[in-house]
């Protein structure tokens, strides 16, 4: 009668060991990088990761937005869903309404640098 109570204490050990084990392994850790908004999930001891690209990409001397999403397993990528949108520069790209704002602010500017040299 003692030998069974003791093996359903180890199987019940056992079934509780593999269950945080999985806890750990199956549920992601959320992060995000700095490089213009890309957010990423991984898995414990980096088993998995998924990442959602949204960030910057130098190509020719501009800027254009990288965004997909990238699977890797065990460090290899198995689905790389990324696409470069070349439609656009990121960064000096503007509309006509925020060229228009900066060209006011510019003059204000300069009329204040010439209020202060007259000063």
């Amino acid at each position: 009668m003692v030998n069974k109570k003791g093996k359903k204490v180890k199987i019940i050990i056992i079934i509780a060991i593999v269950l945080i084990l999985l806890v750990f392994l199956l549920f992601p850790r959320k992060y995000q990088l700095l490089d213009g908004g890309s957010t990423g999930y991984r898995g414990f001891m980096y088993i998995y990761s998924i990442e959602d690209r949204c960030s910057f990409v130098s190509l020719n001397g501009d800027y254009y937005y990288e965004k997909g999403t990238v699977i890797t397993i065990l460090g290899i990528e198995i689905y790389n869903g990324t696409e470069v949108d070349t439609s656009q520069t990121a960064i000096g790209h503007h509309s006509p309404e925020a060229e228009k704002v900066d060209e006011l602010l510019e003059s204000f500017y300069e009329s204040q640098r010439f209020a202060q040299e007259l000063t």
